[in-house]
């Protein structure tokens, strides 16, 4: 999935992959999963980063709701350090 292509209002596969993510890193509830990128999938984003940044993980990510390729590295990551 091009998760960097993301933005609110997307639609799709990949949106629904990444709501799926970010409800196992327990930054998503999941009632929001789904296939739409809410506001409440930018929150999460944002919530997810801050937790990633706080652990001192690489690749460090910047502050905003933007999915670039250094976040979804890191989700990657996430999901296999979590299995």
């Amino acid at each position: 999935c091009k998760l960097t292509k993301s933005k609110k209002g997307s639609k799709g596969n990949c949106v629904s992959y990444l709501n799926k993510a970010l409800i196992k890193t327990g930054c998503l509830k999941s009632k929001y999963k789904g296939k739409t990128y809410t506001k409440h999938t930018a929150t999460a984003i944002r919530k997810f980063k801050k937790k990633w940044n706080k652990k001192k993980k690489k690749p460090k990510l910047n502050k905003s709701a933007k999915i670039d390729k250094n976040t979804q590295k890191a989700l990657r990551r996430y999901r296999e350090l979590k299995k």
